[in-house]
């Protein structure tokens, strides 16, 4: 055997030990429950939530980050504890990007058996249910796991896709390190959030709730200028290059989702959160009608109650906008308040009531 023949053959050994030890390194990663210590910081702390929560939830909030700081859970559970007569628990377990694909296996994963919600608030927007997401990539990568890579492979369609999808085979030695090195763990006020109000990026309260809601607003304030000035310009190319719901692998993850909840017996609402003048006249002028014809099409096949975004005359006020689409505390207080008046409280009393 000639030396370059051997070369080639220990290279190969090596890459294949490699990629054995990524493979068990990612199964011992999900079997010890560790698949969502990430290196991102994302808006909500799910490693605490799986760690502590054990149900019953009556409400369940799923959407992208708009989702976390548009919907309070604290708020929410205040409102319905006055409105119903009886303590109530709302979790907000929402990511950042969010699409169906991510939302149906975060909810698979941590919404099931005794945590699952009586109600499960889908916060949708026209990004969500898109086929061409640019974000559709960062989703993959960071919630698929080893089972869902059959399928993430078939429906890449460029090679970000296919990277994506093998994502998952190197995770594991990653995960490992960032649990053993405690680097992952940098955000305490977001462990905070979860144990102690269920979520979300602000709470309501007490002087607690105040300090944090006012130190989470002090470090975002530049957001503003950064969306109007370095988004919105853009926003076609940066959101929506190639708008399309319905037709791949986002629009089968929205479809299990919604058969899984009605399988489940949890009653989805379907809420729409405002957003400023300023991001609605930014939105390309097809993306709207198409959105709506998805939701319609949607809504035909799976029952799902309907909580439109508020219209009212603080949706249009700077003063309740981080930016152009995030909420202030003031805004995801009264958008808080709106779901849990207008949807949430008709539906658990009806619930209750059986």
């Amino acid at each position: 055997m000639s030396a370059e023949r051997r070369t080639t053959l220990r290279g190969l050994g090596v890459m294949a030990w490699a990629l054995a030890t990524s493979l068990l390194c990612t199964l011992l990663v999900e079997q010890r429950g560790l698949r969502w210590v990430q290196g991102v910081v994302w808006p909500t702390e799910l490693y605490s939530y799986q760690q502590v929560e054990d149900g019953p939830v009556d409400v369940a909030i799923i959407g992208s980050s708009r989702a976390a700081f548009g919907l309070s859970p604290s708020s929410i559970d205040r409102c319905l504890s006055q409105e119903l007569g009886r303590p109530t628990h709302t979790v907000n377990i929402s990511r950042a990007f969010g699409t169906a694909y991510t939302l149906d296996l975060l909810a698979e994963d941590l919404l099931s058996g005794a945590r699952r919600p009586e109600v499960l608030v889908l916060v949708a927007e026209p990004e969500l249910f898109d086929e061409h997401n640019p974000r559709l990539p960062v989703n993959v990568s960071t919630t698929a796991g080893l089972r869902d890579m059959p399928d993430a492979l078939a429906a890449a369609y460029d090679l970000s896709g296919v990277f994506a999808a093998l994502r998952p085979i190197a995770r594991g030695p990653e995960t490992i390190a960032l649990y053993l090195s405690g680097r992952w763990d940098t955000k305490p006020w977001l462990r905070w959030l979860m144990l102690h109000h269920g979520g979300g990026l602000y709470c309501s309260g007490g002087e607690h709730c105040r300090a944090h809601n006012h130190a989470m607003e002090a470090t975002l304030e530049d957001w503003w200028d950064v969306v109007i000035t370095g988004l919105l310009p853009q926003l076609d190319e940066e959101r929506y290059p190639a708008y399309e719901p319905g037709t791949g692998r986002v629009h089968a993850h929205a479809e299990r989702l919604l058969e899984r909840a009605e399988a489940d017996g949890t009653t989805v609402v379907l809420a729409e959160l405002p957003r400023h003048p300023a991001f609605l006249q930014a939105i390309p002028d097809e993306v709207e009608p198409a959105y709506r014809a998805y939701l319609e099409q949607l809504g035909s096949a799976h029952p799902w109650v309907h909580h439109p975004a508020i219209d009212a005359k603080w949706t249009r006020q700077r003063t309740y906008y981080l930016d152009a689409e995030h909420l202030t505390a003031a805004g995801a207080h009264k958008a808080s308040k709106e779901l849990c008046t207008a949807t949430l409280v008709p539906l658990l009393a009806a619930e209750g009531g059986e």
